[in-house]
């Protein structure tokens, strides 16, 4: 009785995982699934939605807060700490697009136009900024795909347990 229990367990468990790495790999199809592993992304995707729309966004917009923190954290490589800390980035907003040739590549530049707490205004490029964000994805796609995979390895090996000791 208490073989069929276990084993009943780990069937749950198992079809729970199948389920969980089902959605996960599905993730673009149900946002729900974003809102538990990854509500920056959410958030910043929403932020850069809206600048596409609007072309501007402020601090009280939803995401500003992390598409800002890629960028002070792109400033930090550039500039002394001291500077930094007296800094933020109080607005946003999206230039229009244009080719840029270099000596190595050719492809599309969208500046990122943003002003700071002092003043200054400066620009990124929108492209590689919509690229971190989407590593803000991956990275946690990755992360809980390996915890899954690790379960389902403990998973089997337990039922490979249960099943000797049963025979036994």
């Amino acid at each position: 009785m208490k073989g069929r229990r276990l084993f009943l367990i780990c069937f749950s468990l198992g079809l729970i995982l199948e389920i969980s790495a089902f959605l996960l790999d599905k993730a673009d199809f149900f946002d729900f699934v974003y809102f538990i592993i990854s509500p920056t992304y959410l958030d910043a995707s929403s932020a850069l939605d809206k600048l596409i729309k609007v072309e501007e966004i402020n601090i009280a917009d939803k995401g500003f807060d992390v598409i800002s923190g890629i960028i002070i954290e792109d400033l930090r490589k550039i500039n002394s700490e001291e500077n930094i800390k007296r800094i933020s980035i109080i607005r946003m907003s999206l230039g229009g697009a244009s080719m840029k040739f270099s000596k190595d590549k050719v492809g599309e530049y969208r500046p990122l136009y943003f002003s700071l707490s002092n003043g200054q205004k400066s620009e990124v490029n929108y492209n590689t900024i919509k690229d971190r964000i989407q590593e803000l994805k991956n990275a946690r796609i990755i992360e809980y795909s390996l915890i899954i995979f690790i379960l389902g390895v403990c998973l089997q090996i337990i039922g490979y347990l249960l099943i000797n000791k049963g025979t036994s």
